[in-house]
């Protein structure tokens, strides 16, 4: 399945829909029945292609499950959002680009 996840041509919230419909009924005692390699390799694939998981240095299962209980597409912390590396088709690397260009510069003109 997480071939497929990298596979797909999907992103932000179509991505975050079929993660809903893919998973749904499972329970947080499956997710940590899932090899946790493959856990990891699951958030990461989410989280590139712009689904927030929750906090980077919490268990994998449980960001997993948290993510999968939530009706609506989690909002980025922004320290992580600026610090994240997004695929170039979503919405999310969009966004994070153009806050980037919005962001006005300490420098000092000459």
């Amino acid at each position: 399945m997480i071939h497929d996840y990298n596979l797909a041509m999907v992103w932000d919230d179509q991505l975050f829909d079929d993660y809903k419909v893919d998973f749904e009924g499972w329970t947080r005692d499956l997710f940590l029945k899932v090899d946790r390699n493959t856990l990891k390799s699951l958030k990461t694939v989410l989280r590139y292609r712009g689904i927030y998981t929750g906090n980077n240095r919490a268990r994998v299962a449980d960001s997993l499950y948290k993510t999968l209980a939530m009706d609506d597409i989690p909002k980025w912390d922004p320290a992580e959002f600026q610090a994240m590396t997004f695929d170039h088709r979503s919405k999310a690397y969009q966004r994070q680009n153009n806050a980037r260009r919005i962001t006005p510069t300490t420098e000092q003109p000459y």
